[in-house]
């Protein structure tokens, strides 16, 4: 079984796209702050230390705090990965729901 591991650094602004993986991910914040949500969720913010896991299929994103920045360590397991429409400035400032 494939693990794909990778540390990715989010400056003020910075985040991926709306996306969902074919298996889970855990996400293990390393540094400063972390701004991550599901679909249909508020946005939550997840401090250095902190982590969470987005079950297969489960589409989300994730990124810097606004005003911040931080790194994680994502863990990809036998994860093929769908990329998918850009996250909004209100998705992203955390006043809409996806």
């Amino acid at each position: 079984m494939p693990v794909g591991v990778y540390r990715v650094s989010f400056a003020d602004g910075g985040r991926t796209n709306w996306h969902s993986h074919s298996g889970p991910q855990w996400l293990f914040v390393v540094e400063g702050r972390i701004r991550v949500q599901r679909q249909g969720e508020a946005a939550q913010d997840i401090d250095a230390g902190d982590a969470v896991v987005f079950a297969p299929g489960e589409k989300h994103w994730h990124g810097a705090v606004p005003g911040g920045s931080g790194t994680h360590i994502a863990v990809n397991v036998n994860v093929q990965t769908t990329w998918l429409e850009p996250v909004s400035q209100v998705e992203y400032e955390g006043t809409a729901r996806h």
